[in-house]
């Protein structure tokens, strides 16, 4: 049979009181506690712990919070519960109910597992617990003495009259009181000089770098920052830089570099403060592009061999030439026909015809293919094409018979040189 509204009102009372009068009894060892707390926080806004070697704040710190702690843990350890007639006296005091009715309702009569006994009981508690009116549990008041009371009106006090006192500067002085090691910002930043320099593949003026830059900084891949700090107490850091490097040039001077490989967010800090930050996005140093631009082969009446050619990079290519061979010898020789460009152009084309027609693969087909570099050593390859080289026409039989004949003894040798099946 379930308990009527009142018994359960009666019982959610209950753990109510109980909660309260814990907590009251719990601020006995609270209260020193949270007087340790309180003084170290007022200790924070007066910028003592931080104005400590990091090793002293720390042991400072960690013996502060760390006793406080353990009286914690000790004195609620030690707080007895709170039984339910002391929690029905609680009821009745802060309900100003006379002549503690609610001590009928712990007794037990005799037999009460009888069902009917237990439905007479039930009617009974739920009469006197509906005859006694609105119940009620105020907050906790634990006892105090009077210079507790002077101690909870002046700390809370003097830590908002601190506060107000640091202004703008409060937050950073708990945040720097909190954590050895980092610095508030009643302090001067240091002096940040940083600059982007960019790689000898990529020549150009250096980028100056200001330390509330917000526009995204287009740099080549391999570009290097350098930064030089000055007037710092401790190691800068630098984020978003793999692998930097740190220089310290004397007590309070510093000089960081790094290369520059992925486009992201660089930022540079000294004891929890940030110096600047930037954001990069980094071009990849691509190898080139290189293909043909149509199909190699004799020029119209000439013996000159057309290549045209179009090779495309960002930061552009150095040199270019063809790597020309007979079909299915890729181990014979190889002729290379350097293709002359106008400096180091970043997308050209054009078409080279050199005068091949002394060459022993002049008449013949054979297979080529384009080799680019790039200014910085990056190279790639068309594919391979084949056509005919352009050979001068002889209308002398012993010359021409002496063509032949050194054609077929290269084509010899070349055929030689391939590797015989086992």
């Amino acid at each position: 049979m379930a308990e009527p509204n009142p018994a359960l009102h009666l019982k959610a009372l209950r753990r109510k009181a109980q909660r309260v009068l814990w907590w009251e009894r719990a601020w006995e060892p609270l209260r020193w506690p949270l007087l340790l707390v309180a003084f170290y926080v007022l200790a924070c806004l007066a910028r003592i712990p931080q104005s400590l070697p990091d090793w002293l704040h720390t042991l400072l710190e960690a013996g502060v919070l760390g006793t406080a702690l353990w009286l914690t843990i000790t004195g609620l350890r030690r707080v007895p519960s709170v039984s339910i007639p002391v929690a029905d006296r609680r009821i009745e005091h802060d309900s100003k109910l006379a002549y503690q009715p609610l001590l009928s309702l712990t007794d037990r009569p005799a037999f009460a597992g009888n069902g009917e006994q237990s439905a007479i009981w039930s009617r009974h508690v739920e009469r006197v617990t509906a005859s006694l009116g609105t119940l009620r549990v105020g907050l906790p008041h634990p006892e105090t003495s009077l210079h507790e009371r002077l101690a909870l009106i002046a700390v809370p006090l003097a830590i908002v009259v601190a506060a107000i006192l640091g202004g703008t500067h409060t937050p950073s002085r708990l945040h720097a009181g909190l954590l050895p090691g980092v610095d508030d910002n009643s302090i001067p930043l240091p002096t940040l000089q940083a600059w982007i320099d960019r790689p000898s593949y990529a020549p150009g003026a250096p980028i100056f770098l200001s330390a509330t830059g917000h526009n995204t900084l287009d740099v080549p891949q391999g570009a290097i920052l350098n930064a030089t700090i000055t007037g710092a107490h401790g190691k800068p850091a630098l984020h978003g830089i793999a692998s930097p490097e740190q220089n310290r040039l004397d007590a309070e001077s510093w000089n960081s570099h790094g290369t520059l490989q992925q486009s992201g967010t660089i930022s540079i800090v000294v004891r929890g403060r940030t110096l600047g930050s930037w954001r990069v996005k980094v071009e990849p140093d691509l190898p080139p592009t290189v293909t043909w631009d149509g199909k190699p082969g004799p020029q119209k009446d000439d013996w000159r061999t057309g290549l045209p050619w179009h090779v495309h990079q960002t930061y552009g290519v150095a040199s270019l030439e063809a790597e020309i061979n007979l079909p299915g010898l890729t181990r014979g020789r190889i002729l290379r026909v350097p293709i002359p460009l106008d400096g180091q152009p970043k997308d050209a084309k054009g078409v080279a015809t050199p005068d091949l027609s002394s060459d022993p693969f002049a008449g013949m087909e054979v297979e080529g293919r384009l080799h680019a570099k790039s200014a910085s050593g990056r190279e790639s390859r068309s594919d391979i094409v084949k056509f005919q080289i352009a050979a001068r026409k002889f209308t002398d039989p012993l010359a021409r018979a002496l063509v032949a004949l050194r054609r077929r003894l290269m084509l010899g040798q070349q055929r030689a040189r391939r590797p015989q099946p086992n």
